[in-house]
């Protein structure tokens, strides 16, 4: 078996897969989650498939839809919703090995209370809920 044949989860069902996981393990008296999720990294790559296998395929629409930097900052903005849920569910450290398509890095920042964005000299945060 391959990859190609494995297929693909999309990141917004990872996290409601991770989430129903710590529910369990909450649910189950696990007391050491709390300690385990601020001792834990997560490694989140984001950006390849979804330029290699939606943007620059001929057969979807995304292209005639979105200029690069538009779909940049499209994607940027639900990286950061999905990234604000791993914060909301416990996750404080961060590898984010993203896909440097338009030019610019971003750095990441999680803390109990809020979420920062920072992409070249702007910064962005959210507050957690």
């Amino acid at each position: 078996m391959n990859f190609i044949q494995v297929g693909r989860i999309p990141f917004n069902q990872q996290i409601t897969k991770f989430e129903s996981t710590l529910n369990q393990l909450r649910n189950n008296g696990a007391g050491e989650v709390e300690e385990a999720l601020a001792k834990s990294i997560f490694f989140v790559g984001m950006g390849s498939n979804d330029y290699l296998n939606n943007y620059l395929m001929p057969n979807y629409n995304t292209k005639n839809q979105y200029n690069p930097q538009e779909y940049a900052t499209l994607l940027t903005q639900q990286y950061n919703q999905q990234l604000i849920r791993l914060c909301n569910l416990g996750a404080r450290k961060f590898v984010i090995w993203w896909s440097r398509t338009n030019g610019v890095y971003s750095k990441y920042s999680c803390t109990k209370s809020k979420w920062c964005m920072f992409r070249g000299s702007e910064s962005t945060c959210s507050s957690l809920s």
